[in-house]
């Protein structure tokens, strides 16, 4: 039996790029969810409590770019391509084995993802220079591998603690923050904001190079996943300016604070502050609540998996 169980809730939505009117027409994000990588064929019911499995749980966020329908076409890409290295007869057991082994095979997956795409584009000239980002988190007991290429980003809170960004963005202002020649609030209004130095496809030579990292999840440990269109407009925590002002009323942090009955809940409240700080992009969001194991709050099976929305 399982020491830990987990909830799980996802959102996408065109958001503020396209008329509310038509929510989905548009969107250039996709996201994926395996609730139990050593069975891809598992369904998944959202908010409810379920053991994690022996093998793991794997979630998945990609932002695609590239002009009319490319850049929805380069993200599902990117997400096919997740879907079908973890077939089952696509995977090995020594792939499960240790943190370094599923970060090995996660940058796999991206460098494949990548030339899936990029052969794509070279078949149809329309599509020519379209490109994805992707971050993917794969969990496994209390141990997490993160591996991600461009600026869709992973996220960890822990109650009473501040919020830590697991990846690290690979744009350009990102490494202006790092030669500190900028502030991280200069990011959110930098005219080079959306300029991103990694992605799959994209069009530039070379293979993708994503990036892996590791920790180890305490119980009661909030993840998040998201596109820039969430974590571009609201601030990871409440900032301030040289007069003591908050540069903003909303905040990652707070919001994902707050008690959790329903990550449903939490989600809209996350959606509604991006829209309340002008979004202009789609946003797609992803929220994995990490459980001690409690028989009596688990559900015996999962049921109604979709991408969009669970």
């Amino acid at each position: 039996m399982s020491k830990y169980s987990y909830r799980i809730a996802a959102r996408t939505e065109a958001a503020g790029k396209y008329d509310p009117s038509a929510p989905r027409e548009g969107n250039e994000d996709s996201l994926a969810i395996l609730p139990d990588v050593g069975n891809p064929e598992a369904s998944l019911s959202s908010d409810v409590v379920l053991p994690l499995p022996e093998k793991g749980t794997l979630m998945v966020v990609a932002d695609g770019m590239g002009g009319h329908n490319a850049g929805e076409v380069a993200s599902q890409i990117a997400v096919d391509t997740v879907r079908e290295m973890f077939a089952a007869d696509n995977i090995a057991d020594k792939q499960f084995d240790t943190p370094k082994s599923r970060a090995n095979y996660l940058e796999a997956v991206v460098v494949a993802a990548d030339k899936n795409i990029r052969k794509d584009a070279s078949a149809n000239s329309e599509r020519q220079g379209m490109g994805s980002t992707i971050v993917m988190v794969w969990i496994v007991g209390n141990e997490l591998t993160v591996t991600w290429c461009g600026d869709s980003r992973a996220y960890r809170y822990h109650p009473g603690g501040k919020l830590e960004m697991l990846s690290e963005d690979h744009s350009l202002v990102q490494d202006m923050v790092r030669q500190k020649r900028i502030s991280y609030e200069d990011t959110f209004s930098h005219p080079q904001g959306n300029v991103i130095t990694r992605c799959l496809g994209g069009g530039g030579k070379g293979n993708a190079e994503p990036e892996s990292r590791q920790f180890t999840l305490e119980v009661g440990d909030i993840v998040m996943l998201c596109s820039d269109g969430l974590c571009g407009v609201v601030f990871d925590y409440d900032k301030k300016d040289a007069d003591g002002e908050p540069y903003s009323v909303e905040n990652l942090q707070d919001i994902l604070s707050r008690p959790k009955e329903s990550l449903k809940d939490t989600l809209s409240c996350l959606f509604d502050a991006a829209r309340r700080c002008d979004w202009y992009d789609n946003v797609t969001a992803i929220l994995f609540d990490f459980k001690e194991m409690n028989e009596a709050e688990c559900v015996a099976d999962s049921s109604g998996k979709t991408d969009e929305g669970i």
